[in-house]
């Protein structure tokens, strides 16, 4: 595995501590790629299975959420065994530091899905979809169990995003030296 320091423009200060003799942080995107697909595609999985076999009760969510959870907890384990004050620091200062969302791109974040919606339903008109497409639903069309869509389609964008941005893109970004 090749032996990887962290970018000084991404975190100040790349070693262990304060002492400038130590050992560089190795970033380990192969471990964690392949723990992350792996453990996610096991829950996944068997949480596919299970619903099958499910009463009505919805308790497959207990297997499904955690592989949702999974980039976002294998960052957190990969993050915090560093050992390295730096990669630590970066993170929370990523996670809490409201100064780093640029407002300019507010508006695109916000709109881009229902764009992408109202442009998928009108170019489906010309192969027989219906205008009636745009209208509300009066009710959910699918069920998960006992987790709101709505909270759901949130987590899943939230920790999805907190596990790549969290570590996986920094151990590309590092191993391809981009």
């Amino acid at each position: 595995m090749a032996k990887v320091t962290l970018h000084p423009a991404t975190v100040a200060g790349s070693h262990v501590g304060d002492d400038s003799s130590a050992e560089p942080f190795r970033y380990r995107p192969m471990w964690y790629f392949s723990l992350t697909f792996l453990v996610t595609f096991v829950l996944w999985f068997s949480g596919a299975y299970l619903s099958f076999q499910d009463d009505g009760s919805g308790m497959y969510m207990l297997v499904l959420l955690p592989g949702l959870l999974a980039p976002f907890l294998i960052s957190l384990v990969f993050i915090f065994t560093s050992c390295n004050r730096a990669v630590k620091q970066d993170f929370f200062n990523r996670l809490l530091n409201p100064r780093l969302i640029r407002p300019n791109l507010l508006p695109a974040m916000l709109l881009l899905m229902p764009f992408a919606v109202l442009v998928s339903t009108l170019l489906s008109l010309p192969m027989g979809g219906s205008l009636d497409q745009l209208q509300l639903a009066e009710g959910f069309s699918f069920s998960t169990g006992f987790v709101p869509v709505l909270l759901l389609l949130l987590m899943a964008a939230t920790f999805e995003e907190l596990g790549w941005r969290g570590y996986a893109f920094d151990s590309l970004e590092h191993r391809l030296r981009i």
